[in-house]
């Protein structure tokens, strides 16, 4: 009995190994995985997986709120950040005009600074520029119709205002 079970078990495997039973492999391979892919999720439900149902895990939840409260802390700095520039712009008796970096001059110590405003948003000549909460940072070296350089205080040269 035991022969004829290991010549059973060799000619299977000598067929596997031909490739005769490929075919037969892969039926089997295609019923088994439709049936072990219900069980997986079966078992994945039962098992705790009820939140990929019916939605976010917790780990999800956990990096979503991070983030958030990340995101919630910048808005608060920005908020602080923007209420003291309000505060210096209605305690000044100066008309204010808000202007963005746009580029630096071209001297190595980087003295200069290009702003996207300039004589047409009212900028002349030696206007302070200032940052913040009020601090002095420079004056206007160079007025353009739409921008303007700006020389900034630790600049040798920033002493030396000509009208």
């Amino acid at each position: 009995m035991l022969v004829r079970i290991a010549i059973v078990i060799l000619a299977v495997i000598g067929l596997h190994a031909v490739g005769w039973l490929r075919p037969v492999e892969s039926g089997l391979r295609s019923v088994l995985n439709l049936g072990l892919a219900g069980a997986y999720r079966a078992a994945s439900f039962v098992a705790g997986g009820r939140e990929t149902a019916t939605g976010p895990s917790n780990e999800e939840n956990g990096q979503n709120r991070e983030a958030e409260r990340v995101e919630l802390d910048l808005l608060r700095a920005e908020n602080v950040e923007l209420r003291a520039l309000l505060s210096f712009s209605s305690s000044t008796h100066y008309a204010l005009i808000g202007a963005d970096v746009i580029g630096r001059g071209v001297d190595p110590l980087g003295t200069t600074i290009i702003i996207n405003q300039g004589r047409r948003s009212g900028l002349r000549l030696n206007n302070p520029v200032v940052a913040g909460q009020g601090r002095l940072i420079g004056t206007v070296a160079r007025v353009e119709e739409t921008a303007a350089v700006v020389r900034l205080i630790n600049d040798s040269r920033s002493g030396n205002l000509r009208p």
